[in-house]
């Protein structure tokens, strides 16, 4: 190979029709040169190949070198750019750091101002709703203490004139000595009588739930509604009510009297508003709801409509006048669980499909 090597390479036709150069150096030219001998031994002239050459790649051109040493070029300036660049930052960062901490402090001069403001401002206002509060709380009980005085005057004023107008017929049968119809008006006396002592004794015992500090303690409901029918057993015996307890009942922190009076009022009202044409059916229930004890009283009565939902909890509020009563047992029941912080309310699907009374009892005090 002319302008590589300069001596002849033997090599056996037969067995290698090729020849290979390695390591050639680029550039060239380079002239392949063959020659052959006969079988006779007599040589060939020698056969040369057109000018071979053999080109750089292109990471040894001289533009790709060129363009090589501008990015590098390039990137020493940008390197050098970002350097100077990131101690520009530092300092500036710095100076940043140094304004924001004055900016903080400044801030929290001014936080602690508002906090200090806003602390006044609310114990004013709290201060001032304490005030409406205890204002409306005295208009509230003013228009209950009229409202009170109305009803009881109103309710009185019946017994009253009864007894009056009795006494009266007394007087006239004791002149004319008639003492048959003497003897079968008393009784008409006696009951307006025992009215009149039942609505005071009402009244007295729902001023003394305002009035009387409760007595707190830790008891079983289970126990609340065993004794709760003791006191109704001649009544419960007699109009032969059913009555289960559906779920566990738990143990709860309360005014345990005042819980039994709860449970007294509201069998008793299941028995007044029963349904005369079945056998009357009371089912309690007890739920955990968040914080509070959620008590159900379930019956088979006459129902109720609900857009009297509110109403029967007034004090002397009776939906219906042919049932005896003084209307205020559910008041009693209202102002019981009121003060123990729970609430009491009535379901029903109408008049004939019964009621479920519901109140709720903390859990803990």
């Amino acid at each position: 190979l002319d302008g590589f090597d300069s001596d002849w390479i033997s090599i056996n036709t037969a067995e290698q029709r090729q020849y290979t150069y390695t390591n050639l150096p680029y550039g060239g030219p380079y002239y392949f040169t063959i020659q052959a001998r006969s079988a006779d031994g007599e040589w060939s002239e020698p056969v040369r190949s057109g000018a071979i050459r053999l080109d750089y790649p292109f990471y040894l051109t001289w533009w790709f070198l060129a363009v090589v040493i501008l990015m590098i070029a390039l990137l020493g300036y940008w390197i050098n750019g970002y350097f100077n660049q990131s101690r520009i930052n530092v300092l500036l960062q710095q100076k940043i750091d140094e304004k924001m901490a004055e900016v903080e402090e400044a801030n929290q001069r001014v936080l602690i101002q508002n906090r200090q403001l806003k602390q006044e401002i609310s114990e004013r206002k709290r201060i001032e709703e304490e005030r409406e509060l205890f204002v409306r709380e005295l208009e509230n009980k003013n228009k209950e203490l009229e409202r009170y005085t109305y009803t009881i005057s109103h309710d009185l004023k019946s017994p009253i004139i009864t007894i009056k107008g009795y006494l009266g017929l007394l007087s006239d049968y004791a002149k004319q000595s008639d003492l048959e119809n003497i003897v079968a008006n008393i009784p008409v006396i006696a009951k307006a009588a025992d009215t009149m002592f039942q609505l005071l004794d009402d009244l007295i015992s729902i001023t003394k739930i305002e009035k009387t500090e409760q007595q707190l303690s830790e008891f079983a409901m289970y126990d609340v509604l065993d004794e709760t029918k003791e006191l109704l057993a001649s009544r419960l015996k007699e109009e032969e009510v059913e009555i289960t307890v559906s779920s566990e009942l738990p143990v709860i922190i309360a005014d345990k009297k005042r819980l039994i009076e709860v449970m007294k009022n509201l069998l008793d009202n299941a028995i007044k508003y029963r349904n005369k044409n079945k056998r009357l059916k009371i089912s309690i229930t007890c739920l955990e709801n968040g914080q509070h004890h959620l008590f159900a009283v379930s019956d088979n009565g006459l129902g109720i409509d609900m857009k009297y939902k509110d109403k029967i909890f007034g004090i002397f509020e009776r939906l219906n006048q042919a049932i005896d009563g003084t209307g205020i047992g559910l008041a009693i029941v209202k102002s019981i669980i009121e003060s123990h912080k729970g609430s009491v309310w009535v379901e029903s699907d109408g008049p004939g499909k019964g009621s479920t009374f519901y109140f709720t009892i903390p859990r803990s005090v």
